[in-house]
């Protein structure tokens, strides 16, 4: 069954959650469905039980249905031995939930971000639900990042504003409670007067990632959002020239001259009395130190790194790696990410970068979303081949 974000009310019908028993064996999938922004969360899969805690936890936030594919509709009633009064069919546009044109207005831009902001925002899930469909979404913009190296600069262009936008859709979330109202604008507006492009991109990305490997917390994902925009702003204090050559063809004076981006980036903040929370600062701090303690500056190594700076740090090397900002060569992300798991194994095949379990979930995240893009294209050219 092909996975729907988007409710079409005309492709379901309703399951009263009382007519679920634990421990029956199901052959349909169950949505939840948010009224909100009319999107639907996949609870299980054909053929999954649901476990009685689930159906008692959704009973006491007052729901009272999931919602099933109409292609299920057979197998439905012979589960449940057809009893009429069980199925209903029903149309979920209730008159006194409607959707005022204000807060239309201040949807999300994606179908990815307004169901990311539903499933962070609600206590309708549990923490492992949210991590799931949460992954989900991630994969499926992993799996976008197939069209940044498009021949077309069109489609180049939509992908990564595909991204972009989910990223900041989603953080405004977090930002309601971390940072004061004006911040994000003014954030930006520092990142762009320096001409930072590559910082949106790691910022973007890290949202991304941190979804994928689980993370659910709103402030968590806004701090990562700040700290991506905001990690290489002492790039502004270093010569012009070191920025448009690559790194792997600098001399140990100009490496030298490089790290210390990190520490002018602090003193930029400070300087600027930029209000961040410290936990920015700290991830800011420690994006470029290694799993091993080769890092800098200060060479922590271990679990000593704060895992949200070893984010950062994934993000920021997955796009190095793609626009060959390190190297000048281009990668598509198989390629980007075969490299990155060569730079992750040190001598004796000892993590280099990044703690392995971390990197490990991250890599099978990776791996999801180019499957799906695969799917997607196989997907492509069937339709087109029934189409001619």
């Amino acid at each position: 069954m092909e996975r729907k974000y988007k409710f079409n009310e005309t492709d379901f019908f309703k399951v009263p959650i009382d007519s679920l028993v634990p421990g029956q064996e199901r052959l349909f999938p169950l949505f939840h469905y948010f009224r909100l922004n009319d999107h639907l969360v996949l609870l299980r899969r054909e053929s999954q039980d649901i476990e009685q805690k689930t159906i008692a936890q959704f009973k006491a936030q007052g729901v009272t249905e999931f919602w099933c594919p109409n292609e299920f509709k057979e197998i439905f009633e012979s589960t449940l031995g057809a009893n009429s009064d069980t199925l209903i069919d029903g149309n979920v546009n209730a008159d006194d939930d409607e959707i005022s044109a204000e807060e239309l207005a201040e949807m999300a831009r994606s179908e990815e971000a307004a169901l990311a902001i539903d499933v962070l925002d609600t206590n309708e899930l549990t923490p492992e639900q949210k991590k799931r469909v949460l992954g989900e979404v991630s994969q499926n913009l992993i799996s976008n990042l197939y069209n940044l190296v498009s021949d077309d600069p069109e489609e180049v262009q939509d992908a990564m504003k595909k991204c972009q936008e989910f990223a900041e859709d989603i953080v405004q979330l977090g930002l309601q409670s971390r940072v004061a109202e004006d911040f994000w604008e003014e954030i930006k507006s520092i990142r762009e007067e320096v001409g930072l492009e590559h910082s949106t991109s790691t910022s973007t990305f890290a949202v991304i990632f941190a979804l994928g490997v689980g993370y659910t917390e709103p402030d968590i994902l806004a701090d990562l959002s700040i700290a991506g925009l905001l990690h290489d702003i002492g790039f502004v204090k270093l010569d012009y020239s070191l920025l448009g050559k690559p790194e792997n063809e600098f001399t140990d004076e100009e490496r030298t001259a490089f790290s210390k981006h990190v520490e002018l980036g602090l003193e930029i903040i400070q300087e600027q009395e930029i209000d961040i929370p410290e936990e920015v600062k700290e991830i800011i701090a420690q994006h470029h130190e290694c799993f091993d303690g080769s890092g800098y500056p200060q060479r922590i190594e271990g679990f000593q790194i704060n895992e949200l700076s070893q984010i950062i740090s994934l993000a920021d090397l997955f796009d190095d790696l793609m626009t060959g900002r390190s190297d000048g060569q281009e990668r598509d992300p198989v390629q980007a990410m075969k490299d990155l798991q060569s730079l992750q194994l040190g001598e004796n095949d000892a993590p280099k970068y990044f703690d392995p379990e971390l990197f490990e979930r991250f890599s099978q995240l990776v791996e999801g979303g180019q499957n799906k893009a695969l799917e997607n294209e196989e997907k492509q050219v069937v339709s087109e081949a029934k189409a001619a």
